[in-house]
């Protein structure tokens, strides 16, 4: 492996990049914390540094403990990092999540691409990088009945640090760990997908987004009534085709002599809600039907039927 070689790779992973960047925007850059990003700097003068250490080495511009006289030559250690550099950053592109330290950038990121109307890249995001965090928070608000959801949401982001470490168990550092997911898990359930405006835009569209939600509801101190209001108001209201084929075919009692029913695998906002009653139970969900039937009677003309009278 040659210098010219080692630089067409070089090369070929900043125009990678640069691709990504033109699809992905930002949210390359939020991939990466700032150590990340001082530990690639320093990969890549270092991979300067073994390319050319031919010259620094007849300029004395070496430091002994880094020079043996057996071993690898110094362009295949450049290119041995290289490799391991470009696997890191494709690593951190396209497999692992947000590191917690850009939690207040990425927040603020989703709400100006809400701004900009882009709700389905949110929602792709959500749902590739947030959703264990989500089914965090809320699995560490089920393991305390007393917690104060209200102080909790009015919290600051300390106070808020502070509430789920008190509630979790374990040892220290599996405490620290899970706080700190649920938290960012926190974060991105209260400030963007409970959204009312993203409700309603993205409910008809992405239904099954908020269905993976919904099921996580089986505590009292995990459910949201009024995020299932919305939700499910607006499907009714637009006659949404997933929950109208949904209520369709689930009229599906096997045995008629007996209690016999089964649950559509491919239901799943009927089964976000009912697979478990706990939850139907913590979030009301017959009254979005109920409020829609009301507005309905409500808005109708009865005059033709005075009329017959």
């Amino acid at each position: 492996m040659g210098t010219t070689d080692i630089l067409t790779l070089i090369g070929l992973l900043f125009a990678i990049f640069a691709f990504i960047y033109e699809s992905e925007g930002e949210s390359v850059f939020l991939k990466f914390s700032l150590w990340n990003l001082v530990g690639i700097i320093v990969g890549f003068i270092l991979i300067n540094y073994l390319i050319f250490f031919d010259f620094y080495l007849s300029n004395d511009l070496y430091l002994d403990f880094f020079y043996i006289t057996r071993g690898l030559k110094p362009t295949t250690w450049a290119y041995i990092i290289s490799l391991l550099l470009i696997g890191f950053i494709f690593l951190k592109i396209f497999v692992l999540g947000f590191p917690y330290v850009n939690k207040e950038k990425l927040v603020l990121y989703y709400e100006s691409l809400i701004n900009k109307g882009e709700f389905g890249r949110v929602i792709n995001y959500i749902e590739k990088y947030h959703q264990k965090e989500i089914h965090s928070f809320h699995r560490t608000l089920e393991r305390n009945e007393s917690f104060n959801h209200k102080e909790y949401e009015n919290a600051d982001a300390k106070k808020k640090a502070e509430l789920l470490y008190q509630i979790n168990h374990g040892g220290i550092k599996s405490k620290y760990h899970y706080s700190r997911q649920a938290l960012l898990g926190s974060r991105i359930y209260h400030e963007i997908v409970i959204r009312e405006d993203f409700i309603r835009e993205t409910a008809n569209k992405s239904p099954y987004f908020y269905s993976e939600i919904i099921k996580y509801f089986t505590y009292k101190n995990s459910s949201n009534q009024e995020f299932v209001m919305i939700y499910l108001l607006s499907l009714i209201k637009e006659n949404n085709t997933f929950l109208r084929r949904e209520l369709d075919t689930n009229n599906n009692i096997e045995d008629k002599t007996r209690c016999n029913y089964r649950m559509e695998e491919k239901n799943y906002i009927l089964k976000s809600l009912l697979l478990d009653i706990k939850v139907a139970e913590n979030t009301h969900a017959w009254h979005p039907f109920g409020e829609y039937g009301i507005e309905e009677v409500a808005t109708k003309d009865y005059n033709q039927f005075d009329e017959k009278k």
